[in-house]
């Protein structure tokens, strides 16, 4: 019956430091994913990034949402919210910058992913391909990576 105890202690003692290792994996993985590429955008923005008490504005907060929950989850025929797209994509170039800042603030320590990978790695129907292409290509003009 000894033997037993032994044995349970054993594999308990095993999966604690298991457990403790991949922890420790994952924290440090965790900010490393957690910096993030942000760009400073010009002075003159519509929608500043923070408010006076330092918080993400409502805006910018609610477009990176809405891009996020259009983005996110399987899209066989890349329908998307085309007037979400194109409000966008008609962003003047600091506030696309803030809602790019703010993505990546709120989703890329979590997915891994920038806001550019995440356009980059879906698919998009005609309708919405091309404003797609617009805020990729205007923010890779900025060096968002």
């Amino acid at each position: 019956m000894k033997n037993i105890w032994y044995w349970v202690g054993g594999a308990i003692l095993l999966l604690l430091i298991l457990f403790f290792i991949f922890y420790q994996f994952g924290k440090s993985k965790g900010k490393a994913l957690g910096s993030v590429n942000n760009i400073t955008p010009p002075v003159g923005s519509k929608f500043q990034l923070s408010n006076a008490d330092g918080s993400i504005s409502a805006a910018i907060t609610s477009l990176a949402s809405q891009l996020y929950n259009d983005m996110n989850g399987i899209n066989w025929f890349g329908f998307h919210n085309n007037a979400l797209w194109l409000q966008v994509s008609q962003l003047t170039d600091g506030d696309l910058l803030n809602v790019y800042n703010s993505f990546n603030q709120q989703y890329q320590g979590n997915a891994g992913y920038s806001l550019i990978q995440w356009i980059q790695g879906d698919t998009f129907n005609a309708d919405s391909t091309d404003q797609a292409t617009t805020v990729l290509t205007r923010l890779q003009g900025f060096g968002a990576k």
